[in-house]
């Protein structure tokens, strides 16, 4: 079974346990996570280029989904300092892998902790589609992707960066460095 990949941050569905440079050219590494509600889809076609993340068409070419429009497909995970000023960084990847019969529709939306932030998301055949976010405030965090009631097919997710942004003051760095806590995914 294939499942998506999550960015050291997360995950993404490979057949294979990981995949980093030089398929990734910013070296990040990609990770298989699944959980039992989950259904794994993939194609061999390539995606497009991915302009702003460049998320590898390897990366992209496998999702998970769910095997209904009435359940949605959850990630949660728990900051690991129990601090709620941890801020998270959070890029969430989606993009449609088969044709779709001109009688079904695909089109989910995507909530944090409950609140919806993208609504009426239609992924795009092999053209990578993100939306990014930047949370804090709490410990525990959920990001769920929800069929809407027009939609015949269940949400999917390809892939889920997932970053805590770590301040460096008294550094010579950038401070639109990130680095990536271990926080656990429950």
């Amino acid at each position: 079974m294939v499942f998506p990949l999550i960015y050291s941050s997360f995950t993404t569905w490979f057949k294979k346990k990981k995949k980093r440079y030089p398929v990734d050219p910013y070296d990040r590494i990609w990770k298989t996570y699944t959980k039992d509600t989950w259904t794994a889809i993939s194609t061999n076609s390539t995606f497009k280029k991915d302009a702003v993340y460049a998320t590898p068409s390897i990366v992209m070419q496998t999702a998970a989904s769910t095997t209904s429009t009435n359940q949605s497909l959850d990630l949660a995970w728990k900051s690991s300092n129990e601090s709620t000023s941890t801020v998270f960084s959070i890029i969430v990847h989606f993009g449609e892998i088969h044709d779709i019969p001109s009688n079904d529709r695909r089109q989910f939306d995507i909530l944090l902790n409950g609140i919806p932030t993208n609504n009426n998301v239609i992924p795009t055949k092999l053209y990578p589609g993100y939306a990014a976010y930047w949370v804090s405030g709490v410990t525990v965090y959920n990001v769920s992707l929800k069929a809407t009631s027009i939609s015949t097919l269940p949400p999917l997710l390809n892939a889920l960066e997932l970053l805590v942004v770590t301040p460096a003051t008294g550094i010579p760095t950038n401070s639109g460095d990130v680095k990536f806590d271990h926080t656990c995914l429950i």
